[in-house]
């Protein structure tokens, strides 16, 4: 991999972190390394049309650890002392998903937690925007998709502040950042938006707008042709 990334006119990356990497680890020169950030579809936005259930937490992700959807779950049983009609709706499958239900089981909260396998991106869609907060609460990512989703749904999100995630989640502009391994936080920052609806809309709002200006379909196209363009007339 290493030889071929050095011996290319471009490589591209869908984020600054990944393109850091490449050049750290790889030896890839710094000016052939691009960025062109990945993109989704905006959902048309239904206002007072869409009814979002109160207090639904939702993650749409693979269960493994780095993921850290055991963290979402001990942050639900310690939102349920106050919020007792917490529910938190996992979206995805994986290797964890014994030791998630066990955890859920332990804590008293099985009844609040729902685990619904793997399902098609139209209904992980369908779940966000009826959810009143998605939480991303991973160790890792490069660029995750689910913060764009999260924009394109006008959904509020939580989410670890780590490299990659970083790039879309800007703390209290287009959600809400958090430190990693701390279910207190995490918890704590869940509740601002079940408690503050200005806050869920101003999120909602930031992040409709970064996803027009960095993360839609005409930008990423844009970029790429440039790259194509910067390639074929060396």
């Amino acid at each position: 991999q290493g030889f071929v990334l050095r011996h290319v006119s471009m490589v591209t990356t869908p984020s600054a972190y990944l393109s850091e990497l490449l050049i750290t680890y790889y030896g890839v020169k710094r000016s052939r390394a691009n960025v062109n950030y990945n993109a989704v579809d905006e959902v048309p936005h239904m206002g007072s049309l869409v009814t979002r259930t109160a207090h639904q937490i939702m993650t749409g992700v693979r269960l493994v650890p780095r993921k850290g959807v055991a963290g979402i779950i001990r942050a639900t049983a310690l939102l349920k002392e106050k919020f007792p009609d917490v529910r938190l709706v996992v979206a995805g499958d994986g290797p964890e998903q014994k030791n998630l239900e066990e955890l859920a089981r332990s804590l008293g909260v099985e009844k609040s937690v729902d685990f619904l396998g793997r399902v098609l991106r139209e209904q992980v869609l369908k779940i966000q925007t009826h959810s009143a907060v998605q939480v991303l609460n991973s160790w890792y990512e490069g660029l995750p998709h689910g913060v764009l989703e999260s924009f394109a749904t006008h959904t509020p999100i939580v989410a670890t502040d780590i490299a990659g995630t970083n790039e879309a989640v800007y703390h209290e502009k287009t959600g809400l950042l958090v430190p990693i391994n701390d279910d207190q936080a995490l918890a704590r920052a869940i509740e601002r938006f079940f408690t503050d609806p200005y806050l869920c809309a101003r999120m909602a709002e930031g992040g409709t707008r970064l996803l027009q200006e960095k993360f839609s379909w005409r930008v990423h196209l844009r970029t790429l042709l440039e790259m194509f363009q910067s390639v074929t007339e060396k």
